[in-house]
């Protein structure tokens, strides 16, 4: 047996060690061998485990699990290094595996694939801390109730619609589970669709199952179709022989011949009647038009924008990266407005039914440049994909005068909100730092995208429903404002200590000014009080507006840190409220500068 252990045949395509039933010494349940000599480094007897039937191996190197012992109805993989799974739904005799609960902990799998076939009994899968961070085309069992994905964050969520309806009966995947499917890569796949679980908490790309009636052999009986593969055409036993050919000559001259014929009438019809037909043609487009604009019904977004048709130039549904993004408007449903700005106006609502979203739409009437803009910021909207920035989950029009912005809802509110309500107790200062650490995360993130935020403060950052911190994508758009315009900044009274000097001068928007307004909303975190007022900002002035932005712009304005705030953090956000823009950090430097008061915390607030 030794000699045919160290045959060539037993060479496995990893390296490291390999976990499976196959290849063990007599008595042997499992066994760890190595993937090149195959040499036994660890054995799992069977006669204990048939007293007991739970398998936990911890601290084993192991880069391949192969498959499951047999009748072993837990097994656990804690610290193990683990980087591939295979078919896992068989044990080493051919028969359906019959465990019930597997675990992989603290495990480098990264992603799981079609390959990867779980027990046909499992009920309980856990991949806590596993560095998952993509699930592509795994299928899942029915019989599945738990899956943990604790401190995983996954880019891709791909299953079918069978594994969809299993995790869509899950209440939880843990905690500190990210799950950020760009809506966009979703939609580019043929037949994919976007669809939310625990109400809305998580998006996940789902795939139509191929047709039942569809040959297919046992081999690929359990695999679901990949839609990106193209199936090979089938082969034909007549097309080699002359009667064939001959034949299929015929039918193509035949149908080449009707095809011109029907061209040559078409055209002329078309030539005899258009002087005629061209103005009704037209009048209809144009009543249709205002028709559609001047609807507005309860349960659908705004369908009035502007009167006229967008620009050309400007209009997002013929851009490829929104257009594979869009959204059937018939998904989405209206419920009640939550706020407006001068561009745009939002609304809560739901999407396919029970997923709750906010819907941001254009003003009605809006002038040219606001179209422009608002245009930008749907192609940014659905480009910018991070942890700690609200999803973009589409665009969606019916007309080019009603493109919405569909995004995720944050049941959390706003961290000013949050703050004027638990500010003050020991949770929230427990956390605060890590927070001020994830909004500079997302801020690193778009200014190494070339995005300028603009609207940084503690009201542009929303809770999710656990608690986690995301920058609003309100407004998030790479085109610059016109130089010397100051970017179109509007002075709001609870907005303007966040106010770089430089844009109440007159100047541009840049990442120099998103790093002043970080500095000033690490000294709300510090306090843990949103500045509605001057109250902790060193005016030393009068109370009036203009007094007040006088006084920012000659540089007086000095944040007043608390007496409990770290020394290094107090010199941080004086560095960033410099008077003079290149005397501020980049955001990348404030992020590196908060790095040691991250940890491993998990960085939620109670909500």
């Amino acid at each position: 047996m030794e000699a045919e252990a160290a045959a060539p045949t037993c060479m496995y395509p990893v390296q490291g060690n390999v976990f499976t039933a196959m290849r063990c010494p007599l008595h042997a349940a499992a066994c760890i061998i190595s993937a090149i000599e195959c040499d036994v480094v660890a054995t799992f007897n069977q006669t204990d485990l048939a007293i007991q039937p739970n398998l936990d191996v911890f601290d084993i190197p192991i880069a391949s699990v192969e498959m499951l012992p047999a009748n072993i109805s837990h097994v656990s993989f804690r610290r193990n290094g683990i980087k591939h799974l295979g078919d896992l739904s068989l044990d080493a005799s051919g028969r359906p595996s019959s465990t019930a609960s597997l675990s992989l902990i603290d495990q480098d799998l990264h992603a799981l694939t079609s390959q990867t076939r779980f027990p046909r009994t499992l009920r309980s899968l856990t991949l806590a801390r596993s560095s998952v961070t993509a699930i592509k085309s795994t299928s899942f069992p029915p019989t599945l109730t738990s899956l943990d994905l604790s401190d995983n964050v996954l880019n891709d969520f791909v299953v079918d619609s069978t594994s969809f309806g299993v995790l869509s009966r899950i209440p939880s995947f843990g905690v500190n589970v990210t799950i950020q499917v760009a809506g966009s890569s979703c939609m580019s796949i043929p037949g994919a669709r976007f669809e939310s679980v625990q109400n809305g908490r998580f998006f996940l790309c789902v795939l139509r199952l191929m047709n039942d009636t569809e040959p297919s052999d046992a081999s690929s009986a359990n695999t679901m179709h990949d839609p990106t593969t193209i199936a090979p055409l089938p082969h034909s036993n007549t097309g080699d022989s002359p009667t064939g050919r001959s034949a299929s000559s015929i039918f193509v001259t035949v149908a080449l011949v009707s095809v011109i014929v029907v061209g040559v009438i078409v055209a002329a019809f078309y030539l005899l009647r258009r002087p005629t037909a061209m103005l009704p043609r037209v009048l209809t487009t144009s009543r249709t038009s205002r028709r559609l604009s001047a609807s507005f019904l309860t349960h659908s977004p705004p369908k009035t924008t502007k009167r006229s048709s967008i620009i050309g130039a400007h209009d997002v549904r013929f851009d490829p990266s929104v257009a594979c993004a869009r959204l059937a408007r018939s998904d989405l449903r209206s419920v009640h407005v939550l706020h407006a700005d001068g561009l745009a106006v939002v609304s809560f609502g739901y999407w396919k039914v029970h997923a709750p979203v906010t819907i941001r739409q254009l003003q009605p009437n809006s002038p040219t440049d606001s179209i422009a803009t608002f245009m930008d910021e749907a192609r940014t909207c659905v480009l910018v994909v991070h942890e700690h920035i609200v999803t973009c989950l589409g665009v969606s029009w019916s007309t080019s005068s009603d493109v919405a912005i569909v995004s995720e809802h944050m049941e959390g509110g706003t961290l000013q909100t949050h703050m004027t309500q638990y500010g003050h107790t020991r949770q929230f200062h427990e956390a605060k730092w890590v927070v001020a650490f994830q909004v500079t995360d997302a801020l690193v993130y778009l200014h190494a995208h070339g995005i300028v935020y603009r609207t940084l403060h503690a009201e542009s950052v929303l809770l999710s429903a656990d608690g986690h911190p995301k920058l609003s994508n309100y407004g998030l758009r790479r085109s610059q404002a016109k130089k010397g315009v100051g970017g179109g900044v509007s002075l709001v009274w609870a907005h303007l200590a966040s106010t770089a000097p430089e844009l109440l001068n007159g100047g541009d928007h840049s990442a120099a000014s998103d790093v002043y307004a970080l500095g000033v909303l690490l000294c709300q975190l510090d306090h843990g009080v949103p500045s509605s007022s001057s109250s902790y900002l060193d005016l030393n002035g009068d109370d009036t507006l203009r007094g007040d932005v006088e006084r920012i712009v000659l540089g007086k304005y000095r944040p007043v840190v608390s007496s409990t705030c770290p020394d290094d953090i107090a010199a941080l956000i004086q560095k960033c409220v410099q008077v003079n823009p290149r005397d501020r950090p980049t955001a990348e430097a404030v992020l590196l500068a908060l790095q040691p008061y991250h940890h491993d915390v998990d960085g939620a607030v109670d909500v």
